[in-house]
Order: structure tokens, then C-alpha cells, then sequence
């Protein structure tokens, strides 16, 4: 597995620890076939086979998380916006304003500056926009809405800005914190995203007091309670605030075990793997 992700060597661990059966389905071992109780489940890079396809869907796409999620738990305000020139038929006859600049105007009109701009389906920071001006907003919307890129994407959300202090990663099995560390940078040179930077840090979080106030924000949502496996990103502003920044059903480890080994990313998977054995898919 030398060329496997980490995690996914990580995950291999997990299973010799726990004495179950784990095979290769590729040449390098980013898809896993692994055997518990006579039935087979697969595993590929950050995927797990736990969430349905409802789940991750509505993960995926940031306007849909909002949307559900708003009124349990402290988020940005967020508005959406569908691409008036979209080639699938229904994003286009849905969309709200049928001009990129009508967009943009509502933007401006609803949110303060700076405001954030990104793609709903935006993954690792990418398209995430931070606009102190209407011009930039402008030209966000242009990047998003660009159908000849790699990253487009049919859906522009506009964000509250919030200034951020600490952000977190959280890793929740059954809605109970299993692992829980500190995104840190002191410089945003490329990257909006912490651990994009430079000089990105993953740093683990024993601290109990952070800890209990992530999980009383859980707590107070039963449908984030309800997802199997969930990566939130949870962040406090400069006024000591908490906010739910996104959630993320396919969580990355290698940033993580870059900084700080495999032992705590073994763990993570041995409790997952234990959740399957035990009787919950």
C-alpha cells in the first residue's frame, strides 16, 4: 500500500487491530473490501459505506445543509443562488434572478461587506471567496458560474462574513465527538481553509470545556445527531461566538496524520468499525 492514502492505511490498521478480514479491491489500496459478520463493505479513500446516499447529498451541497440545518444549530446567514445560464434545464428554470448581475445586486442589498461568495459544492477551499467590494463580487460570481472550468458549479451561496478565531474540525460517529483538533494558520496566503496554507497545522484538542460546548451545539440538533459520520467544521468568532461553518460526509485524515502520526486516526476507524460489528450499518 505505499502509494494508498493514509487514512486508508490507517484504516488496515484498524482492521488487523480488531482481527478483521481486510483486502485490496485496487493495484494500491484506496478501495477497500472489508468482511464483518459474513457481509462485505467497501471503503474508498474518504468514503465510508455508514451514510446513505440522502446523507451525503445534502452534506454535498452547502444551500441544502443550511437549509436544514439553520434553525438547529448557529450558522452564517447564507442566501442561494442558482445559475440563470445553467445547461441542466431545471437549475435554470429555478433559478431566482436571470442575470448574473441581478445576483449580484441581491447580494450586496442583503449582506454587509465583506461577504463570503463560494460554490455549494466546493470541497478543500476551493472557490471560497472573501469580497470587500461590489466588483468582487461580481467577478466571484463570474468564476463560480464559469462553465468552461473545472470547478464550476450551478449554485453561488453568499455567506456572512464571520471573522474567525479558532476553527475546528470534529469528527462525529452517532453524533458523539470521537475526534476533535484545531485548524491552524497563522497566514492566509492561498488559501482560505486553514490547513491549505503554507504553514497549516492540524493540532489536537483535549481540552474538556471546547469539547463540552461542541457537543451541546450537537445536542441541540437531532437531525445532526441522526448522521452516522459526519466532519463539522465549527469555528469561534472573535467575540467567543460558536458557528457551524459546514459539514462534510467524506473527512480527510492526511493533514491530520501529517502533523500528528495515525494512532488517534486508527482509533477513529477501529470505533467505526466496531459500529458496523456490532449491529448498525
Amino acid at each position: 500500500m505505499q502509494n494508498a492514502k493514509p487514512n486508508m492505511k490507517a484504516l488496515v490498521k484498524a482492521c488487523e487491530n480488531l482481527g478483521i478480514e481486510v483486502s485490496k479491491v485496487d493495484e494500491i489500496g484506496n478501495l477497500l473490501q472489508i468482511k464483518i459478520n459474513d457481509q462485505m463493505y467497501y471503503f474508498s479513500i474518504a468514503r465510508v459505506p455508514i451514510n446513505d446516499e440522502s446523507v451525503s447529498f445534502i452534506c454535498s451541497f452547502k444551500s441544502y445543509t443550511y437549509r436544514l440545518l439553520k434553525d438547529e444549530l448557529p450558522m452564517p446567514k447564507t442566501r442561494s443562488y442558482n445559475d440563470p445560464n445553467s445547461e441542466e434545464e431545471h437549475t435554470r428554470i429555478n433559478a431566482q434572478f436571470k442575470s448574473q448581475k441581478a445576483i449580484v445586486e441581491d447580494i450586496v442589498k442583503n449582506f454587509d461587506f465583506p461577504v463570503m461568495v463560494k460554490m455549494s459544492a466546493g470541497l478543500q477551499g476551493k472557490n471560497v471567496f472573501k469580497c470587500d467590494s461590489k466588483r468582487k463580487v461580481a467577478k466571484a460570481v463570474k468564476v463560480i458560474f464559469n462553465q468552461k472550468k473545472r470547478n464550476y458549479d450551478s449554485t453561488v451561496l453568499a455567506q456572512k462574513f464571520i471573522d474567525i478565531k479558532n476553527e475546528y474540525r470534529v469528527i462525529l460517529l452517532d453524533g458523539e465527538i470521537i475526534l476533535l483538533y484545531e485548524k491552524v494558520s497563522e497566514i492566509k496566503n492561498i488559501n482560505l481553509s486553514p490547513l491549505h496554507n503554507d504553514d497549516g497545522k492540524a493540532v489536537i484538542i483535549l481540552d474538556e470545556v471546547i469539547k463540552k460546548d461542541i457537543a451541546d451545539i450537537v445536542d441541540k440538533s437531532p437531525i445532526l445527531k441522526s448522521f452516522p459520520w459526519i466532519g463539522l467544521d465549527i469555528a469561534r468568532d472573535a467575540d467567543g461566538g460558536w458557528v457551524v461553518l459546514e459539514l462534510n460526509v467524506r473527512p480527510g485524515f492526511s493533514y491530520f496524520i501529517r502533523d500528528n502520526g495515525d494512532e488517534k486516526v486508527v482509533e477513529v476507524y477501529e470505533k467505526l468499525l466496531n459500529r458496523i460489528k456490532n449491529g448498525k450499518k
